[in-house]
């Protein structure tokens, strides 16, 4: 064989072997389950995205993608939790609290498993999905936003806000989780001699029904809590709470165009918390057990105040709550 015969065929040996190993890697098979729709979550889940990406994983390469939304309809979470453990992934990534539940079950119905990644669950320890932070031990873990614990700081701000306030409306969808939220509400509002009401709505007409009568039942103040629900319908939230002149409060920081911005927000940054559910995903495909894997609690929480809103409510913001805003809106 003559010199350059044989460097052709080493060229060619040398751009066939990269190929013929990338076609032989893993592809990894992540499920989703959201109770929202895709649109409501799309921003959060493209943190979930980027994530994956920067510890390489990209979908369509090594990484293949089922997702199931249940458009804010709980009970379709259990026929969708069911179809994705039958597809037998390798990890299961239930964002919300609902989901958690609905993926749990169905797991359990199965015999199954499957490793489960929460996000933006409120309380896991409560809900039954841990039997401690540091150490889960089921096949549940991820992150948790601590909003049951927030619920009642943000009572506190109201509080701060219209100091004459007696009456707070808790808007909770009525399902399990919402009687871990009303009942850790209601700690705080004895402490500060404020009935909490609850406000059960799930769907548009529901949300408008509960404003209606809100003033009537005298409810001088709201708390939105952290849902699916709450989350995909948040706009009309804010419209209702203006329409019928009633001081609010949102559970995620706010971002966007200034007049989508309601009175006042407190929360973690759950863009982030799907930003580093990544991690988890990672451990847990690379064999890690979701027992041993602790579920991750946010360090960095966030408030944000509309002042043009506070000036229309006619609400003067007191500078205690100003000066822990990261965002002003004048």
């Amino acid at each position: 064989m003559n010199t350059r015969r044989k460097l052709v065929i080493a060229l060619g040996a040398a751009t066939l072997a990269p190929r013929a190993s990338f076609a032989q890697q893993k592809v990894y098979r992540l499920a989703l389950l959201q109770l929202s729709n895709a649109e409501s979550v799309r921003e959060r889940e493209n943190a979930l995205w980027l994530g994956l990406k920067q510890l390489g994983y990209v979908e369509g390469v090594n990484l293949a993608v089922d997702r199931r939304y249940a458009d804010s309809r709980a009970e379709r979470l259990a026929p969708l939790a069911a179809e994705l453990v039958k597809s037998r992934p390798d990890v299961i990534c239930a964002p919300t609290t609902p989901a958690a539940h609905a993926v749990k079950e169905a797991a359990a119905a199965a015999s199954s498993p499957v490793p489960i990644v929460i996000i933006s669950a409120s309380d896991p320890v409560g809900s039954g999905f841990a039997a401690s932070l540091a150490r889960p031990g089921g096949n549940i873990t991820g992150t948790t936003n601590m909003q049951t614990d927030l619920d009642a700081k943000r009572v506190q701000i109201l509080k701060e806000l219209v100091p004459t306030l007696k009456r707070v409306g808790l808007v909770q969808a009525g399902d399990r989780l919402a009687q871990i939220q009303i009942a850790a509400t209601q700690v705080a509002g004895r402490v500060l001699h404020i009935d909490i009401v609850a406000m059960t709505a799930q769907q548009p007409d529901e949300y408008r029904r509960e404003f209606a009568t809100a003033k009537r039942r005298g409810i001088g103040a709201i708390v939105i809590v952290s849902n699916g629900q709450n989350t995909q319908h948040e706009k009309l939230l804010i419209d209702l709470a203006a329409q019928h002149r009633l001081p609010a409060i949102y559970p995620h920081p706010q971002t966007g165009k200034p007049e989508r911005f309601g009175l006042i927000s407190y929360g973690t940054d759950t863009t982030a918390l799907y930003k580093r559910a990544a991690f988890h995903v990672d451990k847990l495909f690379k064999g890690a057990k979701a027992a041993e894997l602790p579920i991750e609690q946010p360090t960095i929480f966030e408030m944000a105040v509309n002042l043009k809103t506070a000036k229309t409510l006619g609400i003067k913001v007191p500078q205690t709550i100003l000066i822990q805003a990261v965002k002003v809106v004048e």
